[in-house]
């Protein structure tokens, strides 16, 4: 069985720390800060602006606000740190930002879709609904429409495709994996790298009422014991 995954707890919002300075100085600051802070919460950036040349970094842990000011004063002087701002980005969902007022995508009888776009499925169309969520995958994008496409000419074509075993590997949404038990009421087991995406998968096959049949697990590639025990895939 694929193992237990849990979503990894977000970032209520994102602060913002920038200095301009020139060339030279930018660099010194950008690496005293990206030697200090820690890469797992932080992302520390230099180029070119306006005013010569920005140091740029985003982190989460309100107690580095205080640390990045103390490494600007130390590196580059106390005259030059009090050009430092801090700024905060909240925390937005861009998927459902950039879905807003989409139309569902259409792949031969697959339609994924929306919540506020139910009622647009036809009787002889299979709905996948997608919520927008922060993985890959709402139909929108051409290889994930070129994906659903290419899954309907070969089912089409195969004469025993219910007893196909299916592995989706990058599920990212899991649409591809939903669409494909939804066609053929099978079981298909669906992987991605990203432990979210795995949650957002499991919540959109409940969603898509195939949950069932759908199983979902967090792996890199296709070594893991639980995908090859399920093997060989169609």
């Amino acid at each position: 069985m694929p193992p237990t995954v849990t979503a990894p707890a977000p970032y209520p919002e994102t602060l913002v720390a920038r200095l301009p300075t020139d060339r030279a100085t930018a660099h010194h600051i950008a690496e005293a800060l990206a030697e200090a802070l820690d890469p797992e919460t932080s992302a520390v950036s230099m180029f070119e602006s306006a005013e010569g040349w920005t140091v740029e970094t985003a982190f989460h842990d309100e107690a580095d606000e205080a640390l990045i000011a103390a490494i600007v004063s130390q590196t580059a002087g106390a005259a030059l740190a009090i050009r430092l701002t801090f700024s905060t980005i909240a925390t937005r969902d861009w998927v459902a930002a950039s879905l807003d007022g989409l139309a569902p995508v259409r792949a031969g009888r697959l339609v994924v879709h929306g919540a506020h776009d139910r009622a647009r499925i036809r009787p002889n169309e299979t709905g996948i609904e997608i919520e927008a969520a922060l993985a890959f995958g709402t139909g929108h994008h051409g290889t994930t429409r070129g994906c659903l496409l290419a899954f309907e000419m070969l089912r089409n074509q195969a004469r025993d495709a219910r007893n196909w075993r299916i592995l989706d590997v990058g599920t990212g949404t899991g649409v591809l994996a939903i669409a494909a038990v939804r066609s053929l009421h099978v079981p298909v087991l669906a992987t991605d790298i990203d432990p979210l995406a795995v949650v957002v998968a499991r919540d959109n096959a409940r969603l898509n009422r195939v949950a069932p049949l759908f199983a979902a697990a967090a792996a890199s590639g296709v070594r893991a014991d639980f995908i090859r025990s399920n093997g060989p895939y169609d």
